[in-house]
């Protein structure tokens, strides 16, 4: 079931709203309230990750998202308009942990029962 499939633009404000317009929709499917809030830090780092590094906070650049139910699995794809990442297999490999660079994608690599990143954009599944 789609929940939400559209772009926004890269402004920080815009993607508060649309993670908690989301919230709202899956609340009424997803009754686990440590799932909503996994969820909610999983948007916000790659929707702001999208924004800042990818974007580089161009407003005129787009963040595309979309959010599914499949199967008891919330699945969640960003994409921004920037270069992307090169050569990353897992965050938790490809980062030190002290590095500002990267400890969103640790965050939602812990969180997610899978995550996978090919140039700009990123697929995490989190399972309920």
């Amino acid at each position: 079931m789609m929940i939400y499939s559209n772009y926004i633009q890269s402004d920080f404000k815009l993607m508060l709203e649309t993670r908690d317009e989301i919230l709202d929709v899956i609340a009424g499917d997803i009754n686990d309230t440590s799932i909503l809030f996994n969820t909610k830090l999983v948007l916000d780092e790659l929707m702001s990750n999208a924004i800042k590094h990818g974007n580089k906070n161009e407003l005129h650049r787009r963040v595309h998202l979309n959010v599914e139910i499949h199967n008891q699995s919330l699945v969640i794809q960003v994409a921004d308009e920037g270069n992307g990442l090169s050569n990353v297999s897992m965050p938790n490999q490809a980062f030190a942990s002290m590095d500002e660079f990267g400890r969103g994608l640790m965050i939602v690599n812990a969180l997610a029962d899978e995550l996978s990143i090919q140039q700009n954009h990123v697929r995490a599944v989190l399972r309920f």
